[in-house]
């Protein structure tokens, strides 16, 4: 019987567990070979020792020789990105497009738009005017964020397989990581999961005593960037140990910590590009709607009603979601790198990569798997559906 975090899969020998080694298990066997030798300044990528005894024997790894080997992995990948994340942020389109329809009819109903910038709306005001269409917007915005979810999830995924691809010289074809991706769609999320439960009460404890009031200035915002550093720590290598040491929620956890423990400068280091990635690309997000709502007032759109508003507004809204959905992946591609430079560093373990090889048959054509899956695709339908019923009740 095996339990939900294992999920073992047919033709997926990588989740069989690590075997021990030969000391531990008392038996005879050939003696697992030496790590390989590593020159001065270079680092060693995959090791045939098990990931505890390589995690040991592993050389000295410095920060700058991760952060410098991870700019050159995003460098050498970047075409493979560009072209994913396009894609990337057209179904993002797909699944945020149909919610910004629905705000853009609720702002017409309230006749409003004139009035928006600078301003809060009444709340009772905003609720006359859903009520009509309540139940759609309900149900479009639930499968909306659903949709978003599942796009980030595979985001993070996708760029762990592409940029791992990248760092151990494996051939990246996006139809197959694709597969590899919705394999271990599931753990990943579950993993998320948990540390989002682990971290709750600690998270809830440390931001009320920073930020009582729930007002944050800057100092604040500061204190409670560093929080997020600190507590991001002991899960730096969660995804990487998903894709590569192919392992459940529970025990990628637990060997992320493992991991850290033996280089914990390492995983703050990690940490620290995770933030600093992610505060960034909030940032450009934000300069960005400033920069469409500016291009908006000089096409005179906040006078505009009707079609006039909707066609050219709706059109500036599109381009702004597909370039901020374009940089889902290439934000974790980015803050993947450093991630899996020092996994394959510290451990070694890459056979998730090769969960699709068949060793029997190495020269059969691989499965291509569709980018977009079919629930996704019944959800995306459901949710055009009811946005226009949504609409239509607004309008």
């Amino acid at each position: 019987m095996t339990t939900d975090d294992e999920d073992p899969r047919p033709g997926d020998p990588a989740d069989a567990p690590l075997p021990p080694p030969d000391a531990q298990s008392g038996g005879s066997g050939p003696e697992h070979p030496a790590a390989p030798e590593t020159p001065a300044g270079q680092l060693r990528l995959g090791s045939s020792l098990p990931w505890e005894e390589a995690s040991a024997a592993a050389p000295a790894l410095g920060w700058r020789s991760v952060l410098g080997r991870g700019l050159d992995l995003n460098v050498a990948a970047a075409h493979h990105v560009r072209g994913a994340s396009i894609r990337m942020g057209l179904l993002v389109l797909a699944a945020a497009g149909p919610l910004v329809i629905i705000l853009l009819a609720i702002v017409q109903r309230l006749n409003a738009l004139g009035e928006l910038d600078g301003a809060v709306l009444d709340q009772r005001q905003v609720m006359v005017a859903i009520d009509a269409a309540s139940g759609p917007i309900v149900i479009a915005f639930m499968i909306g964020f659903y949709c978003l979810a599942a796009l980030s999830v595979d985001s993070q995924l996708l760029a762990v397989s592409l940029i791992a691809s990248t760092a151990t010289g494996r051939a990246f074809e996006l139809r197959s990581a694709l597969q590899l991706v919705r394999m271990r769609f599931w753990r990943l999320l579950r993993a998320n999961l948990l540390i989002a439960v682990i971290l709750l009460v600690p998270r809830s404890i440390v931001e009320g005593l920073i930020a009582p009031s729930g007002v944050v200035s800057e100092s604040q915002f500061v204190a409670l960037t560093l929080l997020g550093v600190v507590l991001s720590v002991p899960f730096a290598y969660v995804s990487a140990w998903i894709i590569l040491g192919a392992v459940g929620a529970r025990e990628s956890v637990r060997r992320s910590w493992q991991l850290v423990r033996a280089r914990p400068s390492l995983a703050v280091v990690i940490a620290i590009v995770n933030v600093i990635v992610q505060t960034l690309a909030a940032f450009a997000l934000g300069a960005g709607a400033d920069l469409l709502s500016r291009f908006g007032a000089a096409l005179g759109l906040d006078r505009a009603e009707g079609l006039s508003l909707f066609l050219p507004l709706g059109a500036i809204l599109a381009l702004g979601v597909v370039a901020a959905g374009s940089l889902l992946l290439t934000i974790a591609a980015l803050t993947a790198a450093p991630q899996v430079v020092a996994f394959l560093g510290l451990s070694g373990p890459d056979y998730g990569l090769d969960a699709l090889r068949d060793p029997d048959n190495p020269f059969a054509p691989p499965h291509r798997e569709p980018f977009v899956t079919r629930a996704m695709k019944v959800a995306l339908v459901v949710e055009a559906i009811v946005a226009a019923l949504a609409v239509r009740a607004l309008v």
